[in-house]
């Protein structure tokens, strides 16, 4: 009986090794993959479940792209829809004879309008950073030094409106990142922007870029009122803001940033800087990216 049931263990395990072998390839899969299943290499006993499966991925994939379409046709109707309103409210605001009361109006609601289109734009960035791309071309080495340059042009008359001075320092020329162009620029113009918005009051915000052993550091220090530290786990959730009584936040910013960073196998922390007071920010990218 003894060897009857070793063969038997043996014989079971035989026999659901191509099951084992299907079950560690599900487990290798990246969240959110869409490829399909190789039939033809598969054991002839899958065969039908893994049929099965592809057809459930193509008739997903289908439905995942309606999706998509769907939102960019509804975000470019919102945004022309937006585009028209704030021409016509710039036209009224240029018409002579508005009273001082209709004018305070229609500052609030072209006010309204820019944050609407930002929050759009926003909630696109975030959901193409959740669809995965399957086959697309990896991307090539974008040196930082441009990008923080360009967008610190960006935001200078943002930061001189709100009495905040935009520098960096030991930006190191050599440094590059494998990374779509457009994901640090978006990263760093959030980074930078949040800065200036819940700054709170005069003061400066520095961007560095340090390259060093395996690791490409992206900094942003400010030196405003900061996030407590019990806090700093929370601000990556959407929706969430530290100062609920600040009308020019969305709560998507910081969301956005680390859905960038988690998409680029980038690493980010918040700290106190070295003074005692603001916030600082360091993104650190893998050498190898």
């Amino acid at each position: 009986m003894a060897v009857t049931v070793f063969f038997m263990v043996i014989a079971f395990r035989w026999m659901l090794k191509p099951l084992a072998g299907f079950s560690g390839s599900l487990e290798a899969r990246q969240p959110g993959s869409l490829e399909r299943f190789d039939e033809q290499d598969a054991p002839s006993e899958l065969a039908p479940v893994i049929h099965a499966m592809n057809d459930y991925v193509q008739r997903l994939d289908r439905t995942l792209k309606s999706y998509e379409k769907f939102v960019a046709d509804t975000a470019h109707h919102l945004r022309n829809s937006f585009a028209i309103i704030g021409t016509q409210v710039n036209f009224a605001r240029r018409s002579a004879g508005a009273d001082p009361v209709q004018q305070e109006v229609l500052r609030a609601v072209q006010k309204t309008l820019g944050k609407c289109t930002r929050i759009i734009n926003q909630l696109l960035m975030l959901a193409s950073l959740e669809q995965p791309r399957q086959g697309a071309a990896p991307a090539g080495k974008v040196p930082l030094v441009p990008v923080v340059t360009g967008v610190i042009e960006e935001l200078a008359p943002l930061g001189q409106q709100k009495g905040i001075e935009l520098g960096v320092e030991s930006l190191d020329e050599n440094a590059a990142v494998e990374a779509p162009a457009r994901l640090l620029h978006e990263l760093l113009t959030n980074l930078v922007g949040n800065a200036i918005q819940h700054m709170g009051r005069a003061g400066h915000v520095t961007v560095s870029v340090v390259a060093a052993g395996h690791e490409t550091t992206l900094s942003v220090i400010d030196n405003g009122i900061g996030i407590p530290e019990a806090l700093r786990g929370r601000v990556f959730e959407r929706f969430f803001r530290v100062d609920e009584a600040n009308p020019d936040g969305s709560g998507l910013g910081m969301a956005i940033v680390k859905e960038i960073c988690d998409a680029l196998g980038a690493r980010i922390t918040l700290s106190t800087p070295d003074g005692g007071q603001g916030l600082r920010v360091d993104v650190r990218f893998p050498s190898g990216r």
